[in-house]
């Protein structure tokens, strides 16, 4: 059943969904996601210290954009600048789909700007709170751009091949246009 259900998915070539199963899809993904970025950045492998603790390790120049990359091998700093970019792209990506209404009209950019800027203010202002790690801004200013180009670029693949997964009438309801 399983299999008859994704040939027809896949028929054509191209998948059609509904819109509200791929927001759908995105939201439930989301969660997993979530937890991974965490995962990825310690927040699970050490314990936790209390607020003032944390506090009271940070030094004013840590808060510095690039401030830790000048402080290790120019290796390590790509190493880590292409690991963040690649780890908050799917921000990017994520809204891509989420924001797809099949009227052939992009939705606001700066929404998946805004959510990388809080996702990892959150991500690493919690690093404070995490025994041997340290904030670093940098990778605020690398996950707006990894949700911002992702975006764009998604965007611009769509315009340009014109690419579409959603079902015809696929929008939620029923379209008054077809």
């Amino acid at each position: 059943a399983a299999g008859a259900w994704f040939a027809g998915i896949f028929s054509g070539g191209q998948l059609r969904l509904q819109l509200t199963t791929v927001r759908l899809l995105v939201v439930v993904a989301s969660i997993p996601y979530l937890m991974v970025v965490l995962a990825l950045n310690d927040w699970f492998a050490a314990p936790w210290v209390p607020l003032g603790e944390g506090l009271a390790t940070l030094q004013p120049e840590m808060l510095l954009p690039f401030y830790f990359h000048y402080f290790t091998s120019e290796a390590r700093a790509v190493a880590s600048l292409i690991a963040n970019f690649v780890m908050y792209m799917p921000i990017g990506l994520g809204y891509w789909l989420f924001s797809q209404s099949g009227r052939g009209q992009p939705a606001k950019g700066w929404v998946p700007v805004a959510i990388a800027a809080l996702f990892a203010l959150v991500v690493e202002g919690g690093k404070i709170l995490v025994s041997g790690k340290h904030p670093d801004p940098t990778n605020i200013i690398i996950a707006v751009l990894a949700a911002a180009i992702t975006y764009r670029l998604a965007l611009w693949v769509q315009l340009q091949t014109g690419i579409s997964f959603l079902a015809p009438g696929g929008y939620g309801h029923e379209d008054p246009a077809a």
